[in-house]
């Protein structure tokens, strides 16, 4: 638990730096949008979910609400126009998003487990004949 608490708590700190807000009286915290890139499911999604749940983000004076996906690209499209400001993507399908010049950065990276690799063609046939 210790894991998805830290998560959430770094994933609420990254909401609050990328805000651009008054900031508001600490009885009525900041409403935020978080895009998903599809529906939640417990690998990919229990992290911020938890955050609401244990009150990790209201803690932080944020109201986070989890907007479901249809997929990566489509949440980069809407994050790339700021509607909603913040979402949750698979990296290959944003490296693309930004070689085609929609406007996003990544500021973590939450799934490390993932077999995703970047490679490139090698001169050798063996193993070390890079």
């Amino acid at each position: 638990m210790k894991v998805v608490r830290l998560v959430a708590l770094a994933l609420a700190g990254m909401m609050s730096v990328a805000i651009v807000a008054v900031a508001a009286p600490a009885d009525k915290p900041t409403q935020v949008t978080f895009q998903l890139n599809t529906v939640p499911s417990p690998s990919d999604h229990a992290y911020f979910e938890v955050g609401i749940e244990k009150g990790f983000y209201k803690a932080e004076g944020l109201e986070v609400f989890l907007q479901l996906g249809t997929g990566s690209a489509t949440t980069l499209r809407l994050v790339g126009s700021s509607n909603p400001p913040l979402g949750f993507v698979d990296v290959g399908t944003m490296i693309l998003g930004v070689m085609r010049g929609i406007p996003v950065k990544s500021i973590a990276v939450v799934n490390q487990g993932s077999p995703m690799a970047v490679i490139f063609k090698g001169q050798g046939t063996g193993r070390s004949g890079i």
